[in-house]
């Protein structure tokens, strides 16, 4: 026998005594949970969540996600370890520390009183140079050479631009330190042959001759060279040197929002392991 259940009465719409849900007002000043800092709360767990794979790359990752990592590290190559030297605290210190004897033995090279003496420090310019090109030669260099510290410099500042974000802070800094690299490694190439030339010459005279055009090279492969004579080195190519080239490197970490400590620490767990399994 069917039992017929009871329906539940539905309330008319049309019935204006009908019970209402009653409307709460938002009272700001008794509610402990404010639109704004909902709003905030929902920002910080978007940031957290954005920001959780960098973090998970490497506990020692840059402040700021600007670049990628390896964009950061082709940087942290300039300025903290290159593998290839570990002896250096990065390109830019081989770079200062080869162009500094270069330019040192090229002045002793003009005040040399004799033939002899002049070829000594010429020598010397060239171990620092490109150690290569005199490969018996005990010389004040580190062996390591600025021109191929410079062409070394010039590929990892590609590297950084190739990795950055595309039109980023390290992106477009990373055009001028490769500009400034490049010029530098032209001239260190000009200076080696100026400074051969000046070894091969005759007389005291003849070789002082081609001795001043090699030390203005060097001179500039650490201050820059104003060739149009607009009374400013320029970031550009034929002019940049080493300084250009730190001011550079020191602007493009500003804009990133990095410091060195920041590539140092992001060494430490890349480039820096590489250099203690070659070193």
């Amino acid at each position: 026998m069917w039992t017929r259940c009871a329906r539940r009465s539905r309330p008319d719409p049309r019935n204006t005594q009908t019970k209402r849900r009653p409307v709460i007002r938002h009272q700001p000043a008794q509610s402990p949970i404010s639109p704004r800092s909902t709003l905030a709360a929902a920002c910080a767990v978007a940031t957290a969540l954005a920001g959780a794979p960098a973090a998970a790359q490497s506990d020692s990752a840059p402040r700021v996600v600007d670049p990628p990592p390896r964009g950061a590290q082709a940087l942290a190559s300039l300025s903290a370890v290159w593998p290839d030297w570990p002896k250096a605290d990065g390109l830019f210190d081989v770079l200062r520390r080869e162009a500094a004897v270069a330019d040192r033995h090229a002045v002793l090279a003009l005040e040399a009183e004799t033939l002899g003496a002049m070829r000594t420090h010429l020598g010397h310019v060239l171990h620092a140079l490109n150690p290569a090109a005199v490969p018996r030669l005990d010389g004040p260099g580190l062996g390591y050479g600025l021109i191929r510290a410079a062409r070394d410099a010039t590929a990892e500042s590609y590297r950084a631009g190739a990795t950055a974000v595309p039109g980023g802070s390290i992106d477009s800094g990373a055009a001028d330190l490769a500009t400034a690299f490049t010029t530098v490694s032209s001239r260190g190439r000009d200076a080696a042959i100026l400074a051969r030339q000046a070894a091969q010459a005759p007389t005291l005279e003849t070789a002082k001759a081609t001795a001043e055009q090699m030390q203005r090279m060097t001179g500039a492969l650490i201050d820059g060279l104003d060739r149009n004579g607009d009374g400013e080195v320029a970031m550009r190519f034929g002019e940049a040197g080493l300084e250009q080239a730190t001011a550079a490197f020191d602007q493009t970490l500003e804009a990133a929002g990095l410091t060195r400590a920041d590539l140092k620490a992001l060494e430490v767990d890349g480039l820096s392991e590489m250099a203690t399994d070659e070193g």
